[in-house]
């Protein structure tokens, strides 16, 4: 991997998240892997996956299985999934059962593959994901659609480049919550890295309240977006059911409306601002909370 060598603005030296802003560089697999495996891992016990090249998809179909993948690449090749845990390789979300992923220091490219749907990354049920030190790059459309009710995590990783290869109309973010609990720490999320974007990016991260309630938070993360027609950082939205969303020393660009659109329709929406936002071209403070 080639170092970008992209210098910090002001606002992240200020703010002292120079190894968040380095993520790009750092973040994702750092050794060898192994021969490539093209067919796709169907987990039915709980596995333990390390140095491994996987290039057909993993999913962890066993109604309490633990799945540990680390050091490894995942390029999903010619399927809808690249990593699902209580979905079979045909689609096929499994009716029970809480599935568990802990994915730590590999790559997820997808780079050259179009064919992936807006939810490569997806867990059904009672499902869990981790990932720690992880690299996500050249999405076609999405990277995570996380439809809840179980708990995401993204620690210490860099979500790069999403809506690469797709049509213009399409709407497209890294991570889509749609309900349930997440953590997003020491992130950074920059889609303007890569291949151009080709769909309409609606916002960096979307969050809305769809199929259960969603309570999350962010800290010490950055949320960068092109320089060009996007309305909003990150979008919000209570459409069927209350959203809580707690942030906290988090650097954004703004987007040409703001930083954060907020949307209550069916749901109650509130923001909790536990100060340290700022923005990240001038570093001034920022205050997301709602009132």
């Amino acid at each position: 991997m080639t170092p970008t060598n992209i210098a910090p603005p002001a606002s992240i030296m200020a703010a002292r998240m120079q190894a968040v802003w380095g993520l790009r560089d750092t973040a994702g697999c750092k050794l060898p892997v192994g021969m490539p495996q093209t067919a796709p891992v169907s987990v039915l016990a709980s596995t333990q996956i390390q140095g491994a090249d996987l290039r057909g998809g993993v999913f962890a179909q066993g109604d309490d299985t633990e799945l540990r993948i680390s050091d490894s690449i995942l390029r999903a090749r010619g399927l809808a999934k690249m990593l699902a845990l209580g979905s079979t390789p045909g689609g096929v979300t499994l009716g029970k059962g809480s599935p568990r992923g802990i994915i730590s220091r590999t790559t997820l490219d997808l780079s050259g593959d179009s064919t992936l749907t807006a939810a490569p990354i997806s867990g059904y049920n009672n499902a869990s994901l981790s990932f720690d030190d992880v690299r996500m790059i050249e999405a076609s459309r999405n990277f995570i659609a996380w439809a809840g009710p179980g708990h995401l995590e993204l620690l210490n990783s860099f979500v790069g480049a999403f809506g690469v290869a797709t049509d213009a109309k399409d709407h497209c973010e890294g991570p889509h919550i749609e309900g349930g609990s997440f953590l997003f720490n020491g992130d950074l999320f920059a889609p303007d890295l890569g291949s151009p974007l080709t769909g309409a990016l609606t916002a960096a991260i979307y969050i809305e309240g769809l199929y259960s309630p969603v309570v999350g938070a962010i800290s010490h993360s950055i949320v960068d977006i092109p320089k060009g027609p996007v309305l909003w950082t990150m979008q919000v939205c209570a459409r069927k059911f209350d959203v809580e969303l707690t942030i906290g020393n988090t650097g954004m660009r703004k987007g040409s409306s703001g930083y954060i659109g907020k949307t209550a329709l069916g749901g109650k929406l509130r923001i909790r601002d536990v100060g340290g936002n700022f923005d990240l071209t001038t570093g001034a403070p920022v205050n997301h909370a709602t009132h």
